[in-house]
């Protein structure tokens, strides 16, 4: 039984999706003498709602629930039962993001240096100062997988691999004031704002709301049935901006819903 393991490597990736798609009645004219017939959900089906249910309950940070609700009694031991599992999934979201936030605000100092760098040198001399220029100038002295965009819309800044897209904000921004947009590694846009001032780092970094969800990407891949009535599933998830992953569930039937039982991260074997 790989519950333990399997959960430690779900634990490191999930966090948000609602859930999906209701069993389908069968089209056309019903007999009022004979009950309406449905088709039986498809294994694919299932397997939808039920890690959707999953990364739903993740995502509210209701861990009881999910706990509770959505895993199996043989993986909820393996955790070390609802008083050990619930604290771990609350705190999930709430531990990357603060790590992530960190990082992020010394990239936006990096990023705060080229807008700076350049309105210095091309307004030093006291002439026009353009603010639709700022982006630009900024790119002349950006290294290589930086690209700027001058904007006030913070849903262009995005982060994909090594490639950054940052923004600023002619609106909010001056000589003596820069406003900037960028995506964070746990995939929410984060919008920074500095004053010029020689030594100075008054400011401040805030969420804008806007980018992807924690889990800005979910599809089951496959969905099999096993000879004991359980489900095999393959679901691809992308946490942030990281790299797509592949885990493989266990679902299983118990009390009278669909739980998961095991998972384990399958992208090495898979890409192997």
């Amino acid at each position: 039984m790989r519950a333990a393991a399997g959960s430690t490597s779900l634990l490191g990736l999930i966090a948000v999706l609602g859930a999906l798609a209701a069993a389908t009645g069968v089209a056309g004219a019903v007999r009022l003498d004979a009950p309406a017939r449905l088709h039986p959900p498809t294994a694919d089906q299932i397997a939808r709602r039920t890690v959707g249910r999953y990364f739903a309950l993740m995502n509210e940070g209701r861990g009881a629930d999910f706990c509770g609700e959505v895993i199996s009694s043989a993986t909820l031991d393996a955790e070390g039962g609802v008083y050990h599992c619930a604290p771990n999934i609350d705190g999930y979201v709430k531990r990357i993001r603060r790590q992530s936030f960190a990082s992020a605000v010394t990239d936006l100092h990096a990023l705060f240096y080229m807008v700076a760098d350049g309105i210095a040198s091309h307004c030093a001399t006291g002439r026009r100062c353009p603010r639709s220029r700022y982006g630009g100038w900024a790119g002349e002295s950006a290294p290589p997988g930086v690209a700027w965009r001058t904007s006030s819309d913070p849903r262009l800044a995005s982060t994909t691999g090594n490639e950054i897209v940052a923004v600023v904000d002619p609106r909010r921004s001056s000589p003596s004031w820069i406003t900037l947009y960028y995506q964070a590694a746990d995939g929410q846009i984060l919008r920074a704002s500095w004053s010029t001032a020689t030594g100075s780092w008054r400011g401040s970094v805030v969420d804008t709301h806007e980018g992807r969800s924690f889990i800005s990407g979910v599809q089951v891949l496959s969905a099999q049935r096993a000879a004991d009535g359980s489900i095999v599933a393959d679901v691809g998830i992308r946490v942030g901006t990281a790299p797509a992953t592949v885990e493989r569930f266990r679902l299983v039937r118990e009390g009278g819903t669909w739980r998961a039982d095991t998972w384990t991260d399958v992208t090495s074997a898979l890409v192997a």
